[in-house]
């Protein structure tokens, strides 16, 4: 994935400098744990969440692509995926 970028309308610019704390269940504990990331960081996480969420496996495929919109306006994510898989399934039996 590269990195995450912001943009104003269609003009590029810089991610505010402040720190997000994300809250996350850990397994095996009634806790939730937390991490401090800057917030360009932050939406790269949560990019890669819903990315594993949508999509499990992504990774693992043959060049899957795609690209993550956020409207912080419009308080909607879209994302824009194309999976490439290759499948092919043998099968030896014997009885």
């Amino acid at each position: 994935m590269e990195r995450a970028v912001a943009q104003a309308d269609t003009n590029a610019v810089e991610f505010p400098s402040v720190t997000v704390t994300i809250w996350k269940s850990q397994y095996g504990s009634a806790e939730l744990g937390t991490r401090e990331l800057s917030l360009q960081n932050a939406v790269e996480h949560l990019c890669y969440e819903c990315l594993e969420e949508q999509h499990g496996g992504w990774e693992i495929n043959e060049g899957s692509f795609g690209e993550f919109i956020l409207d912080v306006a419009a308080r909607m994510i879209r994302l824009e995926h194309h999976g490439r898989i290759v499948d092919t399934v043998y099968s030896s039996d014997s009885f």
